[in-house]
């Protein structure tokens, strides 16, 4: 259940972002229902790893993000005493979908700006029906649109996030890096910049990441996790590359 400080506290930021723009009340309240719904279902962790229906992954799992919070707090110096002492699961394989928008013949992202962390290239819903709509107006405006799905989620720490069955299955250099990253949130958070902020937290996580396996010895470990970097790297080369490619295409053609 949702103690009454948290109660009020998500209340008084419905409030404020609702008054903000009676045309997107429908939307902040589906994300009101969604985070009340996630704090809802959060157990803590020693009860869950406890509990004699959790099975032995999820327990094994569970010590390990106590391990990786424990590290970040000690040797990164991220803040990790209040994220993820609890779990969720919230019955579904992604927390919220994302909609991304962007005009015909454009690589520039259409974006959102929203109380608190300022303008994101991206629409968020709990609701995947509303992310759907959404969706479907922006295409009828003439936008070119995708929808996504998320598997974490963060509250840039507004509330004491759980781990969610949504990550963590995650093998254990992912789970390290999906926690720094979260944590690095947390700590830096810039807002408006939604680019920084990811590239900020991706390459503090990494790092962190490397830190954990060497002091565990780990060599194969952070040899794999190494080669799975450079294969990321050449990924979002080949795609920079060819977003250049169509943003000079579509400059000619606007031209």
């Amino acid at each position: 259940m949702i103690g009454i400080g948290k109660f009020i506290q998500l209340s008084a930021v419905m409030t404020s972002v609702v008054c903000t723009s009676c045309g997107t009340a429908r939307f902040y309240s589906q994300a009101v229902h969604g985070q009340a719904e996630i704090l809802h279902r959060a157990r803590p962790v020693a009860l869950v790893e406890a509990d004699p229906l959790t099975t032995d992954k999820l327990r094994r799992q569970l010590k390990l993000v106590t391990e990786l919070k424990n590290f970040a707090r000690k040797e990164l110096r991220l803040p990790a005493t209040r994220q993820f002492e609890t779990y969720a699961d919230l019955g579904r394989p992604y927390v919220v979908l994302n909609v991304y928008a962007a005009p015909e013949f454009s690589v520039e992202a259409k974006s959102w700006w929203y109380p608190f962390i300022g303008r994101a290239k991206y629409r968020g819903y709990f609701n995947e029906k509303l992310a759907r709509q959404e969706a479907a107006k922006l295409k009828r405006d003439g936008l070119d649109v995708t929808v996504g799905g998320v598997r974490v989620y963060s509250t840039l720490g507004w509330f004491a996030d759980p781990v969610l069955n949504t990550f963590i299955g995650e093998n254990p250099a992912q789970l390290a890096e999906t926690i720094f990253h979260e944590l690095t949130h947390a700590r830096v958070f810039i807002s408006g910049d939604s680019d920084f902020n990811e590239a900020f937290a991706t390459a503090n996580a990494q790092e962190g990441v490397r830190r954990w396996l060497r002091a565990n010895g780990d060599v194969a470990a952070l040899a794999r996790y190494e080669l799975g970097l450079q294969r990321d790297e050449k990924l979002l080369a080949l795609l920079t590359k060819t977003r250049s490619s169509l943003e000079s295409l579509y400059n000619k053609k606007g031209g």
